[in-house]
C-alpha cells in the first residue's frame, strides 16, 4: 500500500558501481587538480581564519572574570553588612555571567568546528597533491580521504568531495 500500487522508484545500486562512479569521479577531479589545488590555497586563508573568533574568546573570558570577580565582592560584601538589593545585584551578575558563558561556548565550539574543517581540508589538499596519475581500481583509502558523499537518483548520479566539489557521473 506505500507505494499505491507502483514500483519503488529509488533506483538500485550495487557496490561496484559506487565503485566505478568512484572513479570515474576521481579521474575527473585529477584533471582539474592544479585549479582546484589554487582555489582551494587562495581561499583557505578567509575560510578558516579563526582569529576574530579568539578575539571574541578572549573578550568573553576577560568578562567572565570580571563579573565572577563583581559577584564575589558583591557577596563579600553583603557578609560584612547587611544592603539592600544584595540579592538583586547578585543575580543581576551571575545572569551576566551565564549569558557571556553561553556566548563563550558558543565560539569554542566554532573555533573547533573551523579547526576541524581546515585538518579534513589539508587532508584533501594532501592527497590530492601526492596523487599523480589516474586510478584504474578503487582504492578504499582513497575513498575515505577523498569523499564527503555520492548522491543516486533516477537520473543523475553525483559524487561530491571533501572540499564542495561535485561531479556527475552518468
Amino acid at each position: 500500500h506505500k507505494y499505491g500500487g507502483e514500483k519503488c522508484q529509488t533506483p538500485h545500486v550495487t557496490e561496484d558501481e559506487i565503485k566505478d562512479m568512484f572513479i570515474t569521479a576521481f579521474n575527473q577531479l585529477l584533471t582539474e587538480r592544479k585549479e582546484i589545488i589554487s582555489n582551494i590555497e587562495i581561499i583557505k586563508s578567509t575560510l578558516f581564519d579563526v582569529s576574530e573568533l579568539i578575539e571574541e574568546r578572549n573578550r568573553l573570558q576577560a568578562e567572565m572574570t570580571r563579573l565572577m570577580e563583581l559577584a564575589k565582592s558583591c557577596a563579600a560584601s553583603q557578609a560584612i553588612s547587611v544592603k539592600a538589593g544584595f540579592q538583586e545585584t547578585y543575580n543581576g551578575l551571575i545572569d551576566e555571567y551565564a549569558a557571556a558563558k553561553e556566548k563563550y561556548d558558543e565560539v569554542l565550539q566554532k573555533i573547533e568546528s573551523i579547526k576541524i574543517q581546515n585538518e579534513r581540508m589539508n587532508q584533501f589538499l594532501q592527497t590530492l597533491k601526492s596523487q599523480d596519475e589516474l586510478i584504474k581500481e578503487f582504492d578504499e583509502t582513497l575513498w575515505c580521504s577523498m569523499v564527503e558523499f555520492i548522491t543516486v537518483g533516477r537520473t543523475e548520479r553525483v559524487v561530491t568531495f571533501k572540499d564542495g566539489t561535485e561531479i556527475r557521473v552518468n
